[in-house]
């Protein structure tokens, strides 16, 4: 045998009883504030909203701090379809408060369905603006019809 003798639970003679050297592992602390994911969730929701606006990329990346080349990079999508994605989003928000009984946004909703009412987004026919409302569920739901 190798290493001396051991008794039959294959730990050397005389350890029987003696504790064996546990390690703990402790999870890392929690790092108070926002997730990583979180913040990028808010700078795309921030720039989609600067382009609905109609500001120019330029001076969306001068007021976020970023090079334009890293804004273009990062945020493409946004700078492409921001006006749809904050549509989409106003839409969602509207059909969720007439969902909970608000009668003012389901009367809202329904007039914009009907092209009567104020468009949210521009100006167009009904036919634009049903092309409008599926391109904006489209890209809100990621590609998907």
């Amino acid at each position: 045998m190798r290493g001396g003798k051991r008794n039959g639970a294959g730990r050397p003679k005389g350890s029987r009883n003696k504790p064996r050297l546990q390690l703990e592992v402790e999870d890392p602390p929690k790092v108070p504030g926002r997730s990583q994911s979180q913040r990028m969730r808010e700078l795309k929701q921030m720039v989609a909203l600067l382009v609905s606006d109609g500001m120019a990329p330029s001076a969306i990346a001068a007021v976020m701090g970023f090079s334009e080349e890293k804004l273009r990079a990062v945020f493409a999508h946004e700078l492409r379809h921001g006006k749809q994605i904050v549509r989409a989003q106003a839409l969602a928000q509207l059909a969720a408060a007439g969902d909970g009984g608000n009668v003012a946004a389901a009367k809202a909703l329904l007039a914009n369905a009907d092209g009567e009412g104020p468009s949210l987004g521009g100006s167009g026919d009904v036919t634009d603006r049903d092309r409008r409302n599926k391109a904006a569920l489209t890209i809100l739901n990621g590609g998907k019809p």
